[in-house]
């Protein structure tokens, strides 16, 4: 094992974070922009696309939370995983290409070791 290597679980789990605090928090403070990204299946007359776009943002910024301090860290890469599955599903194309890596990053951190810094590793302890 190389020195650093234990260090790669506490990189993907906070450049994970840091992804999903930037788009949820951006959905969060505009709405309107993510729209458009809103597929018209999940809308109906009782539930529109805003407030789909502000369940989904607030869900990766707890996400995001979650994974910054490392509580429940394998169960909520795996829920963002399936998330972002979904989402490189619906989208594809070029977005979908990045989305892609991205739900590999959050299945990766999911099965990954649980890094000395998470509140995970605390409660172990």
């Amino acid at each position: 094992m190389g020195k650093y290597d234990s260090l790669v679980p506490l990189v993907l789990r906070v450049g994970m974070a840091a992804v999903f605090a930037w788009f949820g928090l951006h959905q969060l403070f505009d709405p309107s922009s993510w729209i458009a990204f809103v597929p018209s299946f999940m809308t109906n007359p009782w539930i529109t696309s805003e407030s789909i776009v502000l369940v989904n943002g607030w869900a990766e910024v707890v996400g995001a939370f979650l994974l910054l301090i490392g509580f429940q860290t394998r169960p909520v890469a795996l829920l963002l995983s399936l998330h972002m599955l979904f989402i490189t599903i619906e989208t594809g194309g070029a977005i979908g290409v990045r989305d892609l890596g991205i739900t590999i990053a959050c299945l990766a951190l999911a099965l990954s070791t649980i890094d000395r810094w998470t509140l995970d590793a605390k409660f172990r302890s």
